[in-house]
């Protein structure tokens, strides 16, 4: 089975296992309420993009990761929190990331599908000790946003401090063009 037939066949049994909720396009399956198809991608991001994906990561062998297994190198992805925002003039992107040192934080924006991405590595610290209770992070993640077509992907703006990425994106004027279409002889 190929990985593609692999992920419909996964898509398919979890579509299955809550029919009772009704996850249209204007509702928001976690928590049943209705949410605007904007506000819903802003949320949530690209639907299942990254959960789906890490079950197919080539760090996570076939027979565990289908079972809920874990990375062979450890637990070494998280998913850090993530917020946003909107107002009249901008979005904001807010996500928490302590110990994230800008060396090791990447933002992209892909113009084409416009998606946000933002990657990156937070280090383990390793002092040598015992360590007895860990509930830090640690280690790479991946969050990815879709834009709406009012973010300006020109004025992009960055800041890192006390372990908080903000990303704050201006709006685009909205111009909307009305054209008309002339009725031709077929």
């Amino acid at each position: 089975m190929t990985q593609a037939e692999e992920r419909k066949a996964f898509s398919q049994d979890n579509n299955k296992s809550t029919p009772e909720k009704n996850c249209s396009n204007n509702t928001d399956c976690s928590t049943g309420t209705s949410a605007s198809p904007k506000r819903r991608i802003l949320i949530h991001g690209i639907p299942g993009l990254f959960s789906d994906f890490l079950l197919f990561d080539p760090r996570v062998s076939k027979s565990s990761s289908l079972n809920g297994g874990t990375p062979q190198e450890e637990k070494h992805y998280f998913k850090p929190a993530l917020g946003v925002v909107e107002n009249s003039k901008e979005f904001k992107v807010i996500c928490n990331v302590p110990g994230l040192e800008r060396e090791n934080l990447k933002i992209n924006i892909d113009e084409e599908v416009r998606v946000l991405i933002i990657s990156g590595k937070v280090e383990q610290e390793n002092s040598g000790d015992k360590i007895l209770v860990r509930e830090r992070n640690s280690g790479s993640f991946k969050r990815s946003i879709y834009l709406p077509k009012q973010a300006n992907l020109e004025q992009v703006k960055a800041q890192l401090e006390n372990g908080v990425l903000r990303i704050i994106i201006n709006k685009s004027e909205e111009t909307k063009k009305i054209r008309t279409i002339r009725l031709s002889n077929l």
